[in-house]
């Protein structure tokens, strides 16, 4: 359900502060992604988690595409 998703996404701030400093950046990208493409995602699904990881594995891949390219 596409109105879980933002408690999911606060979810996932929580756990960001648990971190160590050095990964609270990828995890924002992480939460980004989420955020970005995850309410798109969320309308197709029933499950937000669901939904989220997608959204993050569309962007690892873009991202990995992207640096691909440039090489």
């Amino acid at each position: 359900m596409a109105d879980d998703l933002p408690s999911l996404l606060a979810r996932w701030r929580r756990f960001r502060r648990a971190l160590g400093a050095e990964d609270h950046a990828a995890m924002d990208r992480l939460i980004a992604a989420a955020g970005q493409r995850g309410p798109a995602l969320a309308r197709m699904t029933d499950d937000p988690l669901e939904a989220a990881v997608v959204a993050v594995l569309i962007e690892l891949v873009r991202e990995a595409e992207h640096r691909a390219a440039l090489a």
